[in-house]
C-alpha cells in the first residue's frame, strides 16, 4: 500500500470538511461542506481497500477527537449525531466508487451515473439514521431536502475533476 498517498487523502477529507457553509431548516443549523466531494473524487483513484481503509481511519480519527469533521466537529457523539449517518455512510460511498471508477476509463457520463449513484447511498445512509432520531418526513426535510441540489452540483463537479485528473494522469502522471 502506498501510505503516502493514503495519508494525503486522509488530509484532503479532513480540510474538505473544514470548508463549509451552514443553513437553517426550522431552526436547526444543517451543515453543508465539501468532505462529500472530496471523498467522491479520492476514492475514484483509490483501490476499494485503500477507500475503506482511508475513510474508516478518518472516522476513527476524527471519532477520537482531532476536529477533523464538519466544522470542526470532533467525537464518537458525532458518529451518532444528526450527521452520523453520512460520516458512516461514507465507507459504503467509498466503496462503490472505487470499484466502479479505480484503474477503469470511463467517461464523463459514465462517471455522473457512478457518483450519482453513490449519492443515494451516501442520502440512504444519512435519512436512515436520521429517521432513528426523527419521523422519517422530517428526516427528510433535515437531510435530503435541503442537500439535494448542493449535492447534484457536487456530483457534476467531482465527475468534471475526476475525468481531468485521470486524463492528466493517463498522459503525465501515475496516481
Amino acid at each position: 500500500m502506498d501510505y503516502l498517498k493514503m495519508i494525503l487523502a486522509i488530509a484532503l477529507i479532513s480540510a474538505s470538511a473544514h470548508i463549509s457553509y451552514d443553513f437553517v431548516v426550522e431552526s436547526i443549523e444543517v451543515p453543508f461542506s465539501a468532505q462529500s466531494l472530496m471523498i467522491m473524487i479520492v476514492a475514484a483513484f483509490l483501490s476499494p481497500k485503500q477507500s475503506v481503509i482511508i475513510v474508516i481511519s478518518y472516522l476513527v480519527l476524527g471519532g477520537l477527537g482531532l476536529p477533523i469533521f464538519s466544522e470542526g466537529s470532533s467525537g464518537w457523539e458525532s458518529l451518532l449525531s444528526g450527521s452520523g449517518g453520512f460520516l458512516y455512510g461514507f465507507v459504503f460511498v467509498a466503496y462503490f466508487i472505487s470499484i466502479n471508477l479505480y484503474n477503469k476509463k470511463i467517461n464523463y457520463n459514465g462517471i455522473v451515473q457512478i457518483l450519482l449513484i453513490a449519492t443515494l447511498i451516501m442520502f440512504s445512509f444519512g435519512v436512515s439514521h436520521l429517521s432513528l432520531m426523527y419521523s422519517f418526513s422530517k428526516a427528510l426535510q433535515y437531510g435530503f431536502y435541503p442537500f439535494l441540489i448542493p449535492s447534484l452540483i457536487k456530483v457534476f463537479v467531482a465527475s468534471l475533476i475526476i475525468v481531468s485528473l485521470k486524463s492528466f494522469n493517463s498522459r503525465y502522471l501515475s496516481l
